[in-house]
């Protein structure tokens, strides 16, 4: 039998040290009604003291029995706790270092400490899927959408705990996880003429000309974003190729977009610089220093001013930039063309964000269903049978 209840005192009588009867505590063997008061279980790596012979009794048998169905952990048991869910957190989170964007490190830190005010140092072996529901419907203060990217870190957390200690921790310990829904909302968009009215006020109006070319390529180019733009270095501009090549991107991956011949003319206007120089960055002018990058929200700055010029409100820069590109181009082209040659999405969820696939086919059908046109089906030389046109 593994392990044993022990005591360092001795009798006071005669000085031996006090052994096990197995029955109800440690007494002396040549003074039985003599007991010891202090008392210590020793299993293993694990030591704990106890003030009365039940409580170590029940404690060993514990201990036992998970050695037994190989559920046995020191660790489970050390006073600095190294199973804690705030000690494991912290080390999660130090090895996210250096491996996510700075962006998603900062995230990380503000969800650890929730889970560090929530759970502190409880075993993560004894949360469960009521622990966790209970966490997340205490975020009352925040969206939906943040509930659940906390939950999606977290669900990543409790991952990299059982991969680190497949040999030791059951895999029937890991938790059931809640579902946390939420709707994204839509951005505010704009017609291709209010557009392009925003875009030639910017021209007009802002002295730097990168700033009006930065927010055209927003326009035209779907498959950035304004953070990787104002990231765009002068290496990564290929002008016997028409590409520019962006490496530091939300999809955590390099990828490159073929410049129109215009564009290149135009980037062929400015003076060369260093490789690693910023390519949008501060021209000579007062009130700013030259050559500083853009700063993160120098192009919205911009963008807002000229919307407020027009008088045109509720519009950012996303939405009047990306997401009116892809609506307008949907007259021409479809859903699917779109996404693939130029949003360029892998999911269609978000996707969908962008335009209603459906937008043009509801048009045509909201015009059918005028009162006073009447309907006649198109002729079926390769046409659809079911197609319906309007007869005015």
């Amino acid at each position: 039998m593994k392990g044993g209840i022990y005591s360092d005192e001795k009798c006071p009588v005669c000085g031996s040290k006090f052994q096990n009867n197995f029955k109800d505590g440690l007494t002396c063997p040549n003074h039985p009604k003599i007991r010891a008061h202090k008392l210590s279980v020793r299993f293993r790596k694990t030591h704990a003291r106890f003030a009365d012979y039940d409580s170590a009794d029940q404690f060993l048998s514990v201990l036992r029995d998970k050695f037994r169905r190989g559920k046995y952990d020191d660790r489970d048991y050390q006073k600095h706790n190294p199973l804690g869910v705030a000690t494991l957190a912290q080390e999660w989170r130090d090895k996210k270092e250096g491996k996510v964007k700075p962006g998603t490190m900062k995230c990380y830190v503000s969800y650890v400490a929730l889970w560090e005010n929530y759970f502190g140092n409880k075993n993560i072996k004894d949360v469960d899927y009521s622990d966790i529901e209970d966490f997340i419907d205490s975020l009352s203060h925040l969206s939906s959408k943040t509930k659940f990217n906390v939950l999606t870190a977290l669900k990543d957390f409790f991952t990299w705990v059982w991969k680190r200690n497949k040999k030791t921790f059951d895999t029937s310990d890991y938790p059931e996880f809640p579902t946390v829904r939420y709707t994204l909302g839509r951005r505010k968009i704009v017609s291709k003429d209010v557009q392009i009215a925003i875009v030639e006020e910017i021209r007009n109006a802002c002295p730097e000309i990168k700033v009006y070319l930065a927010i055209k390529w927003l326009c035209t180019y779907g498959n950035i974003r304004p953070g990787e733009l104002l990231k765009l270095e002068e290496a990564n501009i290929d002008l016997d190729m028409g590409r520019i090549y962006f490496w530091d991107t939300k999809e955590n991956d390099w990828k490159w977009i073929t410049l129109l011949p215009e564009d290149v003319q135009v980037i062929k206007s400015f003076p060369p610089s260093l490789p690693n120089v910023r390519f949008f960055r501060h021209e000579k002018r007062s009130g700013v220093q030259y050559g500083e990058p853009y700063g993160q929200k120098h192009l919205y700055k911009w963008w807002k001013r000229a919307c407020k010029n027009l008088g045109i409100e509720g519009v950012d820069l996303y939405g009047g930039t990306r997401h009116s590109s892809a609506t307008a181009l949907n007259e021409i082209y479809s859903p699917e063309e779109i996404k693939k040659h130029w949003t360029k999405h892998s999911t269609s969820k978000a996707f969908d964000r962008y335009l209603d696939p459906d937008t043009v086919k509801d048009r045509d059908m909201y015009i059918a269903a005028v009162p006073g046109k009447k309907l006649v089906k198109k002729s079926n030389q390769g046409e659809d049978d079911n197609i319906l046109k309007i007869d005015t």
